[in-house]
C-alpha cells in the first residue's frame, strides 16, 4: 500500500524557500529512501515535503539524520495517510497523538 508522508517544519521563522529545496534536495539524495518525494510547500510559517512511501515509519527514520544535519529536527511534524484520504496519523515526535494539519 501506498502512503502519503509528510515532513512537517514549524515554525519555519525566517528560513528561505532555497532552505526547503536544499532540504527536499538532501533527502532525495538519500540512498535507500525507498520512498518518491513529490514535492512541498510553504506558507502560514511552516515548511511541508512530500513524500510517497510503503512504510511510513522506515523513511522517517532515514531521513532523522540528514533534517537534524539540518538543524531542524527540533521543528519536525511528521505524519502519513493512505493515498487519497484526508487524515493524516501521527508518527513524529514519537509518541505525540496531537492531530498533525497542513495549511
Amino acid at each position: 500500500m501506498v502512503y502519503q508522508l509528510v515532513l512537517q517544519f514549524a515554525p519555519w521563522g525566517d528560513r528561505s524557500f532555497d532552505d526547503l529545496i536544499a532540504l527536499e534536495d538532501r533527502l532525495e539524495a538519500i540512498g535507500d529512501l525507498q520512498a518518491d518525494v513529490d514535492g512541498h510547500d510553504l506558507g502560514a510559517n511552516e515548511a511541508n515535503v512530500f513524500l510517497f512511501t510503503t512504510d511510513p515509519v522506515r523513511t522517517v527514520t532515514h531521513c532523522l539524520p540528514a533534517i537534524g544535519a539540518e538543524g531542524l529536527l527540533p521543528l519536525l511534524a511528521a505524519a502519513f495517510r493512505k493515498n487519497g484520504e484526508e487524515q493524516y496519523s501521527r508518527i513524529w515526535p514519537a509518541g505525540d497523538v496531537t492531530p498533525l494539519t497542513v495549511l
